[in-house]
């Protein structure tokens, strides 16, 4: 199952629904059209790197049988894999120190607020 992120749609969320610049149907279309024709030129179509589609399985969606077709349940397992940069420890890139990120005298607390690793 293929779904489309639309966030806009050309129109604004008042009574009136005036246009606005902001549309995603368009290019979500065109993205749509281009998947559809590459599975009937049998030719490999990457929705991974189209940031406003994401193409989930149908054994996904029917797990413990709930079949939940509510799109935003599987953008955020996408997202959450959407990166080109490897994961790491924040402790790898700095050093991390005990203290207190704004003045303490502004929150009243000489101690300071401890960081954990």
């Amino acid at each position: 199952v293929l779904f489309a992120k639309i966030d806009n749609d050309g129109f604004n969320l008042g009574a009136q629904r005036r246009p606005i610049e902001k549309n995603d149907l368009p290019a979500a279309a065109c993205n749509i059209k281009a998947w559809l024709e590459s599975l009937r030129n049998g030719a490999t179509f990457d929705v991974d790197h189209i940031t406003n589609l994401n193409l989930v399985a149908k054994e996904k969606i029917g797990e413990n049988s709930e079949w939940n077709l509510s799109g935003e349940r599987y953008f955020a397992e996408a997202l959450a894999y959407a990166s080109d940069f490897p994961e790491v420890e924040l402790g790898e890139l700095v050093d991390i120190l005990s203290g207190f990120p704004f003045k303490s005298e502004l929150f009243g607390d000489s101690a300071g607020f401890p960081y954990s690793d």
